[in-house]
């Protein structure tokens, strides 16, 4: 979901007027990131349309509000079909350990049990080694 926030903050940075200051432009990218947070939480997209437009309307031109308000409008919409999209397939922790025995703190790629560091793991169809007897 990183690349919507990123998305929506690229698209509104030219609307901004509340100056072009580092500080401005970092409540933006704030405000962003939280929506795709809320709306992956559950928050209607409706509400997070007008949730986030009135956060970034004082930064924003009041020429520009409209084409703000499409913009947030869009861009909500998208996040959320591609949040239905990816809610087909749940994300699962890995079944990996790391080298001192604990579970591996990443997601799992989608549709196996294993992270990308993992995943040879998941390709290994050797049987485990037999110890010898003496």
């Amino acid at each position: 979901m990183y690349e919507h926030s990123r998305r929506m903050f690229t698209a509104l940075l030219p609307l901004l007027s509340a100056g072009d200051d580092l500080e401005t432009k970092r409540r933006l990218l704030h405000h962003c990131e939280v929506a795709v947070r809320r709306l992956g939480e559950g928050e209607a997209p409706g509400r997070l349309t007008q949730r986030l437009f009135l956060e970034v309307r004082p930064l924003i031109g009041p020429s520009d509000a409209l084409t703000a308000l499409e913009l947030v409008e869009r861009h909500v919409n998208a996040l959320h079909h591609a949040t239905l999209r990816a809610r087909v397939a749940p994300i699962t922790r890995c079944a990996g350990r790391n080298r001192r025995g604990r579970p591996c703190g990443r997601d799992a790629m989608r549709g196996q049990d294993y992270c990308t560091s993992h995943r040879d793991l998941a390709d290994a169809t050797l049987p485990p080694p037999v110890a010898r007897q003496r």
